[in-house]
């Protein structure tokens, strides 16, 4: 098996390790680098190393950063920080602090092509994206149909039914490329960066929210893994 390399950017730079990161040491195939160099976050071969990045520090830019050069990103959010979720749109997991099950639980999930919602900050999390996007919804969201293929729409609503990549290409017969195709192709349409951008502004627009197919099961019971 590969080598999982992760790099973990963390305010202990220069201080003793956070102990949380231990459960990955269960995983014998993973590999931690600890950034202790924020300049680095700008070096794209340095990034090119690393398969997921974990932050303990809740930047946006950071997080945007890594999104543009295809690195994979999972932020801890802290109680006092849940107003400021709505900053992390391109980030592939967002998790509870000092929670080492969501930890583990997304990395994995992450790795698999998916992407994780800690239950706990969910409802912030859709609150604030709600407000963000009202304006958006106001501009034509709706219209959104028009936009995305039928194909398209159908990969979309396997991708939010917490499907991998490689789960949706066999539920509807296609190649793990293709879907990856699919899924690139609308997140251009709807101008996200991030399947998680791709999957609120599908459920914001009520094209697959409805209640009789996820609704609040979606938004109150389910992880996206």
């Amino acid at each position: 098996m590969d080598t999982r390399n992760i790099l973990i950017i963390d305010n202990y730079w220069g201080r003793r390790l956070n102990p949380l990161y231990n459960i990955l040491y269960s995983k014998q195939d993973s590999k931690l680098h600890y950034l202790n160099n924020e300049a680095l976050l700008k070096d794209r071969l340095f990034l090119k190393k690393f398969n997921v990045a974990i932050l303990n520090i809740l930047k946006r830019e950071y997080v945007n950063n890594l999104s543009e050069k295809s690195i994979p990103s999972i932020v801890m959010v802290g109680s006092k920080e849940r107003h400021l979720v709505s900053l992390l749109k391109n980030a592939q997991g967002i998790i509870k602090k000092d929670s080492p099950f969501e930890l583990l639980a997304s990395v994995e999930a992450v790795e698999k092509g998916g992407f994780y919602l800690s239950n706990e900050l969910k409802k912030d999390f859709f609150q604030q994206l709600h407000l963000h996007e009202q304006s958006l919804v106001s501009e034509g969201l709706k219209d959104l149909p028009a936009l995305l293929t039928k194909m398209e729409m159908k990969v979309v609503e396997e991708l939010i039914s917490d499907k991998t990549n490689q789960q949706i290409a066999d539920t509807l017969y296609l190649s793990k490329r293709t879907v990856e195709y699919y899924i690139a192709s609308s997140m251009q349409k709807l101008q996200v960066n991030s399947r998680v951008g791709l999957a609120v502004k599908i459920t914001r627009a009520s094209l697959i929210g409805s209640a009789s197919l996820y609704g609040r099961e979606f938004q109150e019971n389910r992880q996206f893994i």
